[in-house]
């Protein structure tokens, strides 16, 4: 459906001249992207809408959105899926939000933050099958994975300092950033067991 949509928009901005037909597949490529991006912001508004977790929810999103956008991250064969586990995630997240006591959410924070971190050193960043990284390209994201987890760390380490860190915010980012990991982690482990298969 995406790949329809994104077809139709980019032959109207050709009718129009604003886009070549040479340039046909890339930008058909971008507007499908854009497509789920949208409907990403879609889903994490609705959900948070519902469950009245406006800002929780939008953290554990900017979390989740920057890490996966440079250290990458396991990719659904369908958007479908893809759509169905990030609002997984997301209500996940508000759960353990509801329901963590405010003693504890230091440690989960301090927890989360140091798997992060493992993860990231040790595995990201990981590459789509279809879009395979340069050795730049890899050198780059890798370097921007890293700057990142260690950014939100001292952020994180800092309000849990000066005693911030058993608020619920901080939990939906240390959620939001734990859930972009383990998204990298398993699309590690998964290529990992399909190349070992072939």
């Amino acid at each position: 459906m995406y790949s329809y949509l994104s077809n139709k928009i980019t032959i109207h901005f050709i009718k129009k001249g604003i886009i070549k037909q040479s340039d046909f597949e890339n930008y058909a490529y971008g507007f499908e992207i854009l497509i789920s991006e949208i409907v990403y912001c879609l889903i994490m508004a609705i959900i948070a809408l519902i469950t009245h977790s406006l800002l929780t929810s939008l953290l554990f999103f900017l979390a989740f959105y920057i890490y996966r956008s440079v250290a990458g991250g396991y990719h659904a064969k369908t958007y479908l899926r893809c759509h169905i586990i990030f609002a997984i995630n997301q209500l996940l997240c508000i759960g353990t939000i509801y329901h963590l006591p405010s003693l504890v959410i230091p440690y989960f924070c301090m927890l989360s933050l140091l798997l992060s971190a493992i993860i990231t050193f040790l595995v990201a960043p990981i590459d789509h099958e279809n879009k395979p990284f340069s050795e730049k390209e890899y050198s780059r994201y890798k370097a921007k994975s890293r700057y990142y987890i260690l950014l939100s760390l001292l952020i994180v380490l800092s309000l849990l300092a000066f005693g911030y860190g058993s608020n619920k915010y901080c939990l939906a980012y240390c959620i939001g950033l734990l859930s972009g990991n383990l998204s990298v982690l398993y699309a590690k482990i998964a290529r990992r067991c399909n190349y070992e298969k072939n």
